[in-house]
């Protein structure tokens, strides 16, 4: 029994504002600018039985070179040449 797609946030600072969560991965972190950030949003899955909780970001195929894990994928295989 695993309830998906719930939202990752935080209670801001004390506002009462409501942070969502994201992955950031910078592609050329050595840069002083342009670091070519890419954020994705987190979703969080939870297993009722046990508790566990994943975390996962949008999932799209490696070929999407500007959303999810496609684009994750191919700024990380970038950054390493």
């Amino acid at each position: 029994m695993v309830v998906p797609n719930l939202s990752l946030a935080d209670s801001g600072w004390g506002d009462g504002s409501v942070n969502h969560h994201e992955v950031l991965f910078d592609a050329n972190p050595n840069a002083l600018v342009f670091k070519n950030r890419l954020r994705f949003a987190v979703t969080a899955h939870v297993c009722c039985n046990c508790g566990h909780v994943e975390l996962t970001i949008p999932k799209t195929g490696p070929e999407d070179t500007y959303s999810g894990t496609g684009a994750l994928w191919n700024a990380f295989q970038s950054a390493k040449q």
